[in-house]
């Protein structure tokens, strides 16, 4: 009787969530990990909010989520009906984490100064992100150019796969070059 369990099965099992580090102070934070729609609990990470004062200005609300992957346990033991199925099931559970999302800045009634960001699992045209894009959200980072980042050794080094790919990705292209 009373409140129902704390279920850890809910949550990735890697234990894996988001986070945020500001050289701005974080005014104000908040969990959406609990958010629910007509299906049940929708984040299988946590959907973090931060307020960050932004030097006597407004304030910035940064989003921080990701959203469910496209990694499919055994993959290599399936049929191809039963990937294809798997498949539909991760992109409709992007879609309602997406869909919450944008029913969340509506609820606060967020229009400006809003960052959402994290890893998104999907191309930002596609229709699982297609909720964050009717919110008023613009992708930005397929505008951005790349920089040098470091390699093992800590050297800075030009981004040998940007020319692979126009628009920025976590994963890139992993065919020969």
């Amino acid at each position: 009787p009373g409140a129902a369990p704390f279920r850890v099965t809910d949550y990735d099992p890697r234990r894996i969530d988001v986070a945020i580090c500001s050289k701005l102070p974080i005014v104000r934070s908040s969990s959406w990990r609990f958010w629910a729609d007509d299906e049940g609990q929708v984040f299988s990470r946590d959907l973090l909010q931060a307020e960050i004062a932004v030097g006597g200005r407004k304030s910035l609300q940064v989003f921080v989520n990701h959203l469910k992957s496209n990694f499919i346990p055994d993959e290599f033991k399936l049929s191809a009906a039963r990937i294809e199925v798997e498949h539909e099931a991760i992109l409709h559970r992007r879609a309602r984490q997406s869909a919450a999302i944008a029913a969340i800045l509506r609820r606060q009634r967020l229009r400006s100064r809003v960052v959402v960001l994290g890893d998104f699992n999907d191309d930002p045209t596609g229709p699982a992100l297609a909720a964050l894009g009717k919110s008023g959200l613009t992708e930005q980072v397929g505008g951005a150019t790349t920089v040098p980042g470091p390699d093992r050794a800590g050297k800075l080094v030009v981004d040998k796969f940007a020319a692979e790919s126009p628009v920025m990705w976590t994963h890139r292209f992993r065919g020969p070059l």
